[in-house]
């Protein structure tokens, strides 16, 4: 059985210094049916402080960062001691991207999931081995996707780029009817990488082989917008310039085959289970920003759910165990919430989103 190991990367937020939205993702690993050996979660760390947050660039709060410390102290107690975490605490502002990078060096492991720290599993996934078998049967998968209210209907966004259609027909069919469709688009959500293919990516000109190097010089693309930078997440940047290269390429009337060839540089696949019930599995527009279009059905089922960190509170907690079927209660240590979701008072206390509220 090939190991697998998880990374976690989180950072602050201002519903810190409760550990809750952490510990459901850890909790939400259990959907996956294969044993996790390790878990490495990565604390990014700040950029500047200011009067008003920017999270996502580093910038916080003194509030903000007041929470965050004794955020990364209180998962120190819940998992510091078990010798299946690994903490790495980064000493700098890294960014998405390269916290992924630093987790990644920690692992002993052929795979890992990545994970975003508040991005949890809400379905069983019951067939990493086969993903994982033929990754190994297809030397060039480096990432493999869950599926998410942001990328549910990648079947159907050939159609704003028609002449990348062909790439329908190249799916990877896996054990039970489910499937691996070609992403254009490299998701930062919850996903499988192949480690070593993986760190490639933050390397583009030195892993690029020369024939693409080539094409992007003809199409007048610089390899460096492929790198990424201190802060940046990896969607942001890789993805957005690995569809612009394949788009660009479709634009240019170059060959489908060899687009797909360009294609497998990057190795991106999407997991499709159509075991869905259409009528239920359409989003909910109360917590994800992606608006499933009815008249266009989904065509997987919704594997990893999103809390929206950076604005996650009780009202907003409730909300998604409402959307996921949760009836546990959502548990945080060292805190306890008023009326309006701010911290009274630190003390150990498990806290029911049916109820907090109206505490």
């Amino acid at each position: 059985m090939v190991e697998l190991s998880a990374v976690i990367v989180t950072s602050p937020t201002t519903f810190h210094p409760s550990t809750s939205m952490l510990e459901h993702v850890v909790d939400s690993l259990n959907h996956v049916r294969e044993a996790i050996c390790k878990v490495v979660i990565v604390f990014d760390w700040f950029k500047d402080l200011r009067d008003a947050a920017k999270a996502k660039k580093g910038v916080i709060t003194e509030e903000m960062r007041q929470g965050y410390i004794a955020y990364i102290a209180a998962v120190d107690d819940l998992y510091g001691n078990n010798p299946r975490f690994i903490l790495k605490k980064c000493e700098s502002h890294q960014g998405f991207a390269w916290c992924v990078h630093a987790g990644l060096l920690e692992c002993t492991t052929q795979y890992a999931i990545i994970c975003q720290h508040d991005r949890a599993f809400t379905s069983s996934v019951d067939c990493m081995s086969d993903i994982m078998d033929i990754c190994e049967d297809n030397n060039y998968i480096r990432y493999v996707g869950f599926p998410t209210c942001s990328n549910i209907n990648n079947h159907h966004i050939f159609t704003r780029y028609p002449k990348l259609k062909g790439f329908q027909s190249k799916n990877i069919p896996i054990n039970g009817g489910l499937l691996l469709q070609p992403l254009i688009f490299w998701y930062d959500s919850n996903h499988l990488c192949h480690i070593q293919r993986y760190l490639e990516i933050y390397k583009p000109y030195r892993n690029m082989p020369v024939e693409l190097r080539q094409l992007l010089k003809e199409v007048n693309i610089p390899v460096h917008d492929f790198l990424c930078r201190n802060g940046d997440f990896i969607e942001d940047r890789f993805g957005q310039a690995q569809r612009n290269f394949l788009v660009t390429l479709s634009e240019n009337d170059y060959n489908l085959d060899l687009i797909f060839d360009v294609f497998k540089w990057f190795g991106s696949y999407l997991l499709c289970d159509p075991r869905v019930d259409e009528t239920v599995e359409l989003c909910d527009t109360a917590l994800d920003k992606t608006v499933v279009n009815e008249e266009v059905a989904p065509v997987s089922k919704i594997i990893v759910r999103h809390f929206h960190g950076r604005n996650f509170n009780i009202s907003r907690a409730k909300e998604w165990q409402r959307i996921n079927g949760v009836d546990e209660p959502l548990k945080g240590r060292y805190f306890v919430f008023d009326i309006d979701g701010a911290v009274e008072e630190e003390e150990e206390c498990d806290i029911d989103a049916t109820s907090a509220s109206e505490a």
